[in-house]
C-alpha cells in the first residue's frame, strides 16, 4: 500500500466513524399561539429543552393559518425517517423541514452535508485505487 492509498484509507476510516457516531441534540418542544407565553419554542436558545438523537433526524413541523403560524413542533423524527413536505394551500396548511446537526431544528444542516459529501468522495477514490 503506497503513502496515497493509506491516506485515502485514513480519510475514509476517519468519515465513516464520524457518520455513524454523529449522535447530535435536537430542540424538543412544542409551540402553540393560543397556549403558550413562553417563546422558549418559537424562537429557541438555552432554556429550550434538548433530546439526544442518536440515528434520526432533527425535525420542525409548522402548521399555518391564514398565512399565519399557530403551532411548531421541534423534535427527532424517530422511529420514522424525516421527510421534508410543505402542503400550503391558501395560507393554510403545514411544513416540515428535516436537519442532521446539533440543534439544527432552528436553523439549517449544511456542516452535516459537508461531512457527507467527503465520506462519498473518500469511498469513490478508495474504490478506484483499491479494485
Amino acid at each position: 500500500m503506497n503513502s496515497v492509498q493509506k491516506m485515502v484509507f485514513v480519510l475514509f476510516v476517519v468519515a465513516t466513524v464520524y457518520e455513524l457516531a454523529a449522535a447530535f441534540d435536537c430542540y424538543s418542544c412544542i409551540y402553540m399561539v393560543d397556549l403558550d407565553d413562553d417563546d422558549n419554542c418559537h424562537k429557541p436558545g438555552d432554556d429550550t429543552p434538548t433530546t439526544n438523537c442518536t440515528s434520526e433526524e432533527c425535525m420542525n413541523t409548522f402548521a399555518y393559518v391564514s398565512d399565519e403560524i399557530i403551532s411548531i413542533t421541534r423534535t427527532c423524527s424517530f422511529p420514522f425517517p424525516c421527510t421534508e413536505s410543505e402542503i400550503i394551500l391558501f395560507g393554510t396548511g403545514a411544513k416540515t423541514t428535516c436537519c442532521e446537526t446539533d440543534k439544527c431544528n432552528v436553523e439549517s444542516g449544511a456542516a452535516h452535508d459537508i461531512v457527507s459529501f467527503i465520506t462519498i468522495v473518500t469511498s469513490v477514490a478508495f474504490a478506484i485505487l483499491f479494485v
